[in-house]
C-alpha cells in the first residue's frame, strides 16, 4: 500500500499526463516500500497517530515530484560552450529519501537519540526510466 496517490502528486505539482500518472503510481509504491524499510514500525505509528499519515504522504509525494520534475538529475546546464552536470545522488532519476524526510518519518520514534547516534544515509533504489 502506498502512502500517497498520483492525485496527491498532481495536487502539489501539476496535472499529470497519462504516462506520468502511471509513473507516479509506480514511484509512490517504491518510495512507500523505502519508507517502510527505513522505519519498519511506520504503519503501526500511523495507526496510533493519524497525523503521521499526512507527514508520510507528504514525504512520498516530495520524493516522487523530485523524480518527475527532473528525471535526469540535472543540477546545472551551461549554453555556450555547452555543458551539463548531473547530481551523483539522482543521476538517471534515482528515487531516494533525504535525511530531512527520514527525520520527519522518525520524529516520533521511541529510540534514544544522542550526540553519537549514527543513522544510515538515504537509501537508493535502482534507476527509474
Amino acid at each position: 500500500m502506498a502512502y500517497a496517490y498520483p492525485n496527491d502528486v498532481a495536487a502539489v505539482w501539476r496535472t499529470l499526463t497519462t504516462e506520468e500518472t502511471y509513473s507516479a503510481s509506480v514511484l509512490l509504491d517504491r518510495v512507500s516500500a523505502l519508507m517502510r524499510q527505513s522505519s519498519p514500525d511506520l504503519d503501526a505509528r500511523i495507526a496510533a497517530n493519524p497525523d503521521l499519515a499526512l507527514i508520510a504522504s507528504g514525504v512520498a509525494v516530495d520524493a516522487v515530484v523530485r523524480v518527475l520534475r527532473n528525471p535526469e538529475g540535472n543540477v546545472s546546464e551551461t549554453v555556450g560552450p555547452w555543458s551539463k552536470r548531473r547530481s551523483d545522488a539522482v543521476a538517471d532519476g534515482w528515487l531516494y529519501l533525504t535525511s530531512q524526510e527520514l527525520a520527519q518519518l522518525n520524529s516520533g520514534d521511541a529510540a534514544p537519540r544522542g550526540a553519537f547516534t549514527i543513522r544510515p544515509g538515504a537509501p537508493l533504489i535502482g534507476p527509474v526510466y
